[in-house]
């Protein structure tokens, strides 16, 4: 993976290598169109004073006026008429010129080898050390006429070079800037819409955030903010769906007592007939209460993350305290009741233990028809208990399956207000069962029929 670390230190080194280069490039072109002619010019000068001077001076003698030429800051090559080669000062890096060329020299003729070098756009004309880029003049001895050939030395020119590393270096920096400034724009680019995505988030607005392919920290931080988002606008709907959910819930029974109440106050109706909405009010009455309970127990359970006043619990003592406390349900609806318990030790809260299976025992005992049958076990592993409720209530389809834990969700919505529950039961025993590290499931059953709810919790360690 691509740190942002190493992209900018990368991208650093990149900015610094192609601006050299592109600089580079540039420089070379303006010393092509620019400073060769005028190159080419003043060592023609150069040379014509150097010829002019010799022959006013014959008792100059060539090898010493040539070798005081190169103390000047220049590199010269002679060649004789026997065709002899001298060179002062630093040697040619390529000493191979035309033959037409030296005798157009020993004709008269100045040969501008300077501003008829090829050009290469890897190396700068002034720099090349090469005897064809050169200024050539004839030089006429007591003997003979000698072809000198002249050009800067590099190593001692300064003037040109100040200005050719002025530019060079001038260059570097624009073009610097330039790819700092994309570089920096493709770096702050997705912060900003981070940024924009935040202020957005703030406001209210979940607008759907893309993902990226970038593997680097701001990748990661853009996919972590998109899965937040994601997760946030979820939290919403599902806060905008409870918040509608219990208002509904709510709804229902008051409307249910006003009515009622309203009749009551007419004072038209027999004491039979009051009695009877009064017990309807009643019965609502604790169903709101009810509600308002798991509500609040359920409000406690989001907040908790590790429980509070554990020890060690037995829960067949609480199963069969439940199962004594419920007997006259069981004997209303003549339903069979199998039990197989076994002492099994939870380090837990004790209350929230005993809701589990309050909520599930009840929710078999509703949906269990008259003369069917529950059996509840406890099964022992290594490491946990496992507790099975089976009714022989009907199944429950296929696609409620993955939603029975959700909050208000109902199968049977016109059983379940028959039965009187709200839907917040199984949330309530799921979010029991892991905060003491265990797992709820459930099943359709098909021999017997019936519905079967297990529950996995770790052993006390006694």
């Amino acid at each position: 993976m691509k740190t942002l670390y190493k992209k900018i230190v990368g991208a650093t080194f990149l900015v610094l290598v192609c601006s050299f280069f592109l600089a580079f490039l540039l420089s070379n072109l303006y010393y092509q169109t620019h400073l060769k002619p005028i190159n080419d010019s003043k060592v023609t000068k150069i040379a014509e004073e150097m010829r002019d001077y010799f022959a006013k001076n014959t008792e100059l003698d060539l090898t010493s006026y040539l070798t005081h030429i190169t103390s000047l800051g220049y590199e010269v090559y002679q060649v004789s008429e026997n065709g002899e080669e001298t060179a002062y000062g630093d040697s040619f890096r390529k000493t191979s010129l035309p033959q037409e060329s030296i005798d157009l020299v020993r004709s008269g003729e100045i040969y501008h080898g300077i501003a008829n070098f090829p050009q290469n756009i890897l190396i700068t004309g002034f720099f090349d050390n090469d005897l064809r880029n050169t200024i050539g003049v004839p030089i006429k001895t007591a003997n003979s006429t000698e072809t000198i050939f002249i050009r800067p030395d590099p190593t001692q020119q300064f003037g040109e070079l100040r200005i050719y590393f002025a530019l060079l270096l001038l260059l570097t920096v624009l073009i610097g800037f330039c790819f700092i400034f994309l570089s920096s724009s493709f770096i702050v680019k997705p912060i900003k819409k981070l940024t924009e995505s935040t202020k957005q988030l703030i406001s209210g607005q979940f607008t759907e955030i893309n993902s990226t392919s970038r593997q680097d920290e701001i990748g990661q931080l853009t996919n972590s903010f998109a899965t937040m988002a994601t997760e946030i606008n979820k939290s919403e709907k599902a806060r905008q769906e409870f918040v509608a959910n219990v208002s509904h819930e709510i709804q229902s029974p008051l409307t249910t007592i006003q009515g009622y109440t309203s009749i009551l106050k007419t004072n038209q109706h027999s004491l039979e007939e009051n009695f009877n909405y009064l017990t309807i009010i009643e019965s609502e009455t604790a169903r709101l209460s009810d509600l308002t309970k798991q509500l609040l127990a359920l409000s406690y359970l989001d907040n908790e993350n590790q429980l509070v006043q554990k020890k060690s619990v037995d829960i067949a003592a609480q199963i069969r305290h439940y199962i004594q406390f419920t007997q006259w349900n069981w004997q209303e609806k003549n339903i069979y009741l199998s039990v197989e318990l076994i002492p099994a030790f939870i380090n837990g809260n004790e209350n929230f233990l005993y809701q589990i299976w309050q909520n599930l025992i009840n929710n078999a005992l509703n949906y269990t028809p008259e003369y069917g049958e529950i059996q509840i076990k406890i099964e022992d592993t290594t490491e946990n208990f496992i507790i099975t409720i089976f009714n022989s209530g009907p199944t429950i389809p296929d696609s409620d399956i993955d939603h029975l834990f959700e909050r208000f969700y109902q199968v049977d919505k016109n059983r379940t207000r028959q039965n009187g529950t709200s839907g917040l039961g199984l949330a309530i025993t799921e979010k029991i069962v892991h905060l003491h590290n265990g797992t709820i499931s459930v099943l359709n059953k098909t021999h017997p029929k019936g519905v079967l709810f297990s529950v996995q919790l770790p052993k006390a360690h006694l």
